[in-house]
């Protein structure tokens, strides 16, 4: 995607999912860190809510319910800009195929 070379890059974790995340025993609502740097990258952050929504995926009616959830909490602590929210879909899908070719 050539709007990726126009976002602005930050330092990024590239794989948060439900094994690299500590939560409070009995409250796994509330995040006590994050684990596992290896994917560690300079890259627009909309990769890494790509990423980590990608891993939010739900089934048949509500496959999107989750990924609305967690992309709007993220938004309500960090605010996406437009051109960030355009492209989030295709960057999810793209994580999906690349992680099938695993």
């Amino acid at each position: 995607m050539p709007i990726l070379g126009t976002l602005a890059s930050q330092a990024i974790h590239n794989d948060l999912n439900i094994h690299n995340v500590l939560v409070t025993p009995g409250n796994h609502e509330r995040i006590t860190g994050i684990l596992d740097f290896g994917e560690m990258v300079s890259a627009p952050r909309i990769i890494d809510v790509a990423v980590a929504a990608s891993y939010q995926l739900g089934t048949g009616d509500a496959l999107l319910t989750n990924v609305l959830e967690f992309v709007s909490e993220y938004h309500e602590v960090s605010p996406l800009k437009a051109i960030e929210v355009e492209v989030l879909f295709d960057l999810i899908v793209a994580r999906l195929v690349d992680d099938r070719d695993h």
